[in-house]
């Protein structure tokens, strides 16, 4: 009974050290959203490695966009077009 007692905590024990190493060592570009399902995290970057062994770094800002800045206001000439779409079929 000890022997299996200490066996299922070791386990535990490996598997929060697995959590915390993963939470810091390879931070969430996407989180869960109960109304989403899912949304990119804000203020994260990232660096990728492709096929072809390049590293690209993704940035996320405060609003989760991986652009680079921009104001949120624009020129009264400028004309916006807004397309919205789903990638989820019921």
């Amino acid at each position: 009974m000890v022997a299996v007692g200490s066996v299922l905590i070791g386990a535990l024990l490996a598997e929060a050290a697995v959590r915390v190493y993963s939470a810091v060592a390879f931070p969430r570009m996407m989180l869960l959203d109960e109304e989403l399902g899912w949304r990119h995290a804000v203020n994260r970057e990232k660096s990728f490695t492709n096929e072809d062994g390049e590293v690209h770094l993704c940035v996320q800002d405060s609003r989760g966009h991986r652009s680079l800045p921009q104001a949120l206001q624009s020129d009264s000439r400028t004309t916006h077009v807004l397309v919205l779409g789903d990638s989820f079929e019921v």
